[in-house]
């Protein structure tokens, strides 16, 4: 059985397509555990109604804690051989869970990934591809792992012809293989839980199966959560420990010091420019003066320098990266944070344009 486990917070305008989609898949051994993770709205009525309905629907009700605490709720809750999780407003492709269930038991695996697509307008864009392909071992961290942590990178040695997004809803994960290894899903700010995790699970996993089906779609949804970028105070001091979550996990799968440190190096980076786009957030209350010390606070006194040799690297198809970065590094600190608001303000009506975001998903090779 598969336990697909859905976070539930202001989704009554959502939830019940998107469950019905997974009712409806040709996979019918199937539990929905629905979270209502404190909703305002009318959605515990919705998800208590869908349960009522089919027997395999499952709704529960908590405060809110925020979606890893949601899922770890749901998690504790599930009952099936397989776990999974699913956003309240996206699409779970018809054969997606019979495919990866077919894959994951015919490999002995501990995970199976599928590919992805972005839903927009309707239509569907891709995402992320795999191959129908089976990873073991080293191959594990060098062909998914290493892609993950260094996306937008072309670190030395390291560099790959994919880049691997760090999406959580594409994987089943085995029960007793979530278990074994005592996972669970957190975040410091309210958005890494799904890095956090992936990495986890690529740093353990000793066999890893895709498959080429584009199981799962995306909801480009720009009133969602994920792109409200409300205003963080100290955010890269608050991420500090995501970088030594990352890099703890990587230390799991027994990787070589050089990898080690490249990993830490492109995860301060990856902090430093979270920490400049959070100025660029519409909610803080502009204070120009404040932007050295916040600097000072949240860039500068975290291996800045050794993490600054990694700068280079960053590709031109990930402009957030390369762009804030290389005005960072030459310490150009008025100058990195204008850079972000351009590209802040490009990528947001770049968001707006369906043409323009099939572009982006074909530039990156997808």
């Amino acid at each position: 059985m598969v336990s697909v486990i859905i976070p539930v917070y202001n989704g009554a305008n959502y939830i019940r397509q998107t469950v019905t989609n997974i009712l409806n898949s040709t996979y019918q051994d199937l539990e929905v555990i629905l979270v209502v993770d404190g909703s305002p709205d009318n959605s515990l009525e919705i998800c208590q109604e869908l349960s009522k309905e089919d027997s395999r629907v499952h709704a529960y009700y908590k405060e809110n804690g925020g979606i890893p605490h949601a899922r770890n709720y749901g998690i504790e809750r599930a009952t099936g051989d397989y776990i999974c999780v699913c956003d309240q407003d996206d699409v779970v492709q018809n054969e997606m869970y019979e495919r990866m269930v077919d894959r994951i038991d015919g490999e002995g695996a501990d995970i199976c990934m599928c590919s992805t697509g972005q839903l927009i307008n309707g239509e569907i864009v891709p995402f992320e591809t795999f191959p129908d392909s089976t990873y073991v071992g080293d191959e594990v961290r060098r062909k998914l792992l290493y892609p993950v942590v260094f996306e937008g990178y072309d670190i030395p040695g390291y560099e790959s012809v994919e880049n691997r997004h760090p999406s959580i809803w594409k994987t089943l994960i085995r029960r007793d293989f979530y278990l074994e290894h005592k996972l669970n899903f957190h975040a410091y700010v309210s958005f890494e839980d799904d890095l956090l995790m992936l990495v986890n699970l690529l740093a353990v996993a000793d066999k890893v199966c895709t498959v080429s089906y584009r199981g799962y779609l995306w909801n480009i949804n720009l009133n969602s959560e994920s792109h409200a970028r409300k205003y963080i105070a100290d955010m890269g001091l608050k991420q500090r420990g995501w970088v030594d979550d990352i890099c703890a996990s990587v230390a799991l799968s027994e990787a070589d010091d050089e990898v080690q440190k490249y990993v830490r190096q492109v995860t301060n980076c990856k902090v430093f420019v979270d920490a400049i786009l959070n100025l660029c957030s519409p909610y803080r209350q502009e204070k120009f003066g404040d932007i050295r010390d916040y600097y000072e606070k949240n860039i500068y006194c975290y291996d800045f320098k050794e993490a600054m040799e990694v700068a280079p690297y960053a590709q031109r198809k990930f402009p957030m990266q390369r762009y804030i970065l290389k005005s960072l590094s030459q310490g150009h600190t008025y100058r990195s944070y204008f850079v972000a608001r351009t590209l802040v303000f490009i990528l947001d009506n770049v968001l707006k344009s369906k043409l323009m975001m099939k572009l982006d998903s074909l530039m990156k090779g997808n």
